[in-house]
């Protein structure tokens, strides 16, 4: 907090004859004058100001004004003998928190201050909640526009939010690597089994990969699907510079991931648009160009205009549908994922032109996902290798799509039976990084969600979601509690300060801290230390 007052006995006395220690309230200065004042603001940026109305050089409301404008996030606190409406009213409309008449009362100025602090602490408290959940916002969001799920008058307005230009131009991009050119049921059954042993790693080094070749400012990474992903190209003021840097980006993807051997990958083009609301346009174009991959070569650029519509496609894709499944699976929810099996038949059987050959090369290609998703959750790679072995003989003896259905459910079950078994799940192993992580850097005060997930290769929504599952309690509690045991152990065993044990868990403001401690302890830091 900063006290201004251009009377030096009533800063000090305020300085000095209040116990904001006691009460986790650090004074970081004192000045005499408005334009001191905002230097000293622009240097430290307090979380509090308790300023008198009349200053000389720049007066309490014009000092408000500019604190208002420049430093939203200080909380203000007036000083003043007047009581009049214009001055509440003026007060009002510079979004002071509070004001104190004069004479002061010490005891009611302490209320104020901490009135403000608590207040404080509830909006930031708010936004970090918010900031926890804006990938999974954002993902929800990027996932509905491509859908169309959003109403095009919408879509410009929520893309703001996203840091989307409404009347820039757009273009999409779609990285398909799974079995892009050749169905699964041609395979050989050795293929399926090695394609079942190799885990999920391979995944996740390319979604790095591609991630760490785009430019944030241009470009947005999402993952739909088991092995799609979507490159939303932005924010270009012309439909040349972006067609440039799609095609830029799209062979330099193709060029690194051409060491990738073990994977088959296509990259599909829509066309570049203009407004928010016309990305859909060119995401549908760009999973129409992939719906042909099947007659390409390995490692090919599919660009929509240049693709024979007049053939017809062969649109295997139910990624989002066999996702669902395999996440399932992946947390040993049983009836999620038999819910979702029964969605994803349903629709097979109620989509037009679809091939009963390739129903069964959906069925083994959902059967391998889960012996893999199976491998992931350290489930034994032998009893699930021997579990795909045979697949392909068994479906091709079927004739109508609910033998299929119950045949790949009877497979699900044996999955998870198998699994059941495991030592300890992919995904525990991957929260269990990153907790030893963040033990490691807790005292880093810019440690955040999304460079953790970065670190264990998933997205900041995956992830956030995953730990809050395994961990029963998201991350940012994880962290605040984290940092203040650690802050408690300092205060039982040192003589720091309470703003130095502050700075060394990860605490750039002491008042902050103060209040995350009380919060977690029950007590101030003060308090604390008295009893120890």
């Amino acid at each position: 907090m900063l006290i201004i007052d251009d009377d030096e006995v009533i800063c000090n006395g305020l300085h000095q004859g209040i116990p904001w220690e006691e009460n986790g309230i650090a004074v970081v200065g004192v000045a005499y004058d408005g334009e001191m004042a905002l230097e000293f603001i622009k240097e430290r940026t307090p979380d509090i100001v308790l300023v008198d109305i009349n200053l000389p050089f720049l007066d309490g409301l014009e000092l408000s004004g500019i604190i208002r404008r420049d430093y939203p996030g200080i909380k203000v606190i007036l000083i003043t003998a007047h009581e009049e409406f214009e001055f509440a009213k003026k007060a009002v409309q510079l979004h002071v928190y509070d004001y104190i008449t004069k004479p002061l009362d010490n005891q009611k100025v302490l209320e104020a201050v901490r009135g403000a602090r608590e207040n404080l602490a509830r909006e930031r408290e708010a936004q970090r909640k918010l900031g926890e959940g804006l990938p999974l916002i954002k993902e929800k969001y990027l996932g509905d526009l491509l859908k169309r799920n959003i109403a095009p008058e919408q879509a410009a307005e929520m893309g703001k939010s996203m840091g989307l230009v409404a009347d820039s131009y757009y273009g999409v991009s779609i990285l398909n690597f799974k079995n892009c050119r050749l169905p699964v049921a041609a395979r050989q059954v050795s293929e399926i089994s090695s394609l079942i042993v190799d885990d999920e790693l391979g995944k996740r080094e390319i979604f790095a990969t591609v991630q760490g070749l785009l430019d944030a400012g241009h470009a947005i990474l999402v993952q739909r699907g088991e092995a799609e992903l979507v490159m939303i190209y932005r924010d270009f003021a012309a439909p040349e510079a972006c067609a440039r840097y799609m095609e830029n980006r799209t062979e330099l993807i193709r060029s690194r991931l051409a060491t990738v051997e073990e994977y088959f990958f296509t990259i599909s083009l829509g066309r570049v648009y203009q407004g928010v609301e016309r990305i859909a346009s060119s995401y549908e174009e760009a999973k129409l160009a992939a719906a042909y991959g099947w007659r390409f070569e390995n490692r090919s650029i599919l660009r929509f205009g240049e693709i024979d519509t007049s053939r017809p496609a062969m649109n295997l894709n139910f990624d989002e549908e066999q996702l669902a499944i395999i996440n399932g699976l992946k947390m040993g929810q049983a009836d999620e994922v038999f819910l979702k099996s029964e969605q994803l038949f349903s629709l097979l059987k109620n989509t037009k032109g679809l091939d009963f050959s390739h129903v069964r090369m959906i069925a083994v290609e959902l059967v391998v996902l889960a012996c893999k998703a199976g491998i992931g959750n350290g489930g034994d790679q032998s009893k699930l290798a021997s579990l795909s072995n045979d697949i392909i003989p068994q479906v091709i003896g079927m004739d109508n799509i609910a033998e299929v259905a119950k045949w790949v459910r009877g497979k699900l079950a044996e999955v998870m039976s198998i699994s059941a078994q495991n030592r300890m799940s992919d995904a525990e192993k991957m929260i269990k990084r990153a907790v030893v992580y963040i033990d490691e850097n807790f005292a880093n005060s810019q440690l955040t969600l999304d460079e953790v997930a970065k670190f264990v290769h998933l997205s900041p929504a995956y992830f956030s979601m995953l730990f809050r599952q395994i961990q029963r309690v998201n991350f940012s509690d994880y962290l605040e509690t984290l940092r203040i045991q650690k802050a408690a152990e300092l205060f039982a065993h040192s003589q720091l300060r309470i703003y130095e044990v502050a700075e060394r868990v990860g605490y750039n403001s002491p008042q902050y801290f103060s209040i995350c401690f009380k919060k977690i302890t029950g007590c101030t830091p003060s308090e604390f230390k008295t009893k120890q």
